[in-house]
């Protein structure tokens, strides 16, 4: 229950104020998570989600065996054709532009841990 006078509203602005000056004090401006890569973050999961229901479809696609006539590799070819164009590429494809979002936040976390190497870490 609220105290008298305070709505609900009011009560989760001081909640998250707080929250607001944890993360600020905690990260700089540029450490801050942006927009995208929140979305990004949430998108990872989604790809993560979609490729444990697609594994079983493409490791099949994998472990098919090439035979030596070309007859058997045709077929072979338009058994694999579709899983790789619906289910395998497209996931590739979604989690390389996902890591292209994530890769200058990574390169900031490479150089920083390199320049704090043989440094005292006492702060």
């Amino acid at each position: 229950m609220p105290q008298a006078g305070l709505s609900y509203a009011a009560m989760a602005g001081s909640f998250s104020d707080a929250g607001k000056l944890g993360a600020d004090a905690l990260m700089s401006k540029s450490e801050t998570p942006t927009a995208i890569h929140v979305a990004s973050s949430l998108l990872l999961a989604v790809m993560t989600a979609l490729m444990s229901f697609r594994y079983a479809d493409v490791a099949k696609a994998i472990e098919e065996k090439e035979h030596g006539l070309p007859a058997e590799k045709r077929t072979l070819g338009k058994k694999i054709a579709p899983v790789f164009w619906s289910k395998a590429l497209p996931l590739a494809v979604g989690a390389t532009a996902i890591a292209l979002v994530f890769l200058p936040r990574t390169i900031g976390i490479l150089a920083e841990a390199m320049r704090l190497i043989g440094k005292d870490w006492n702060l």
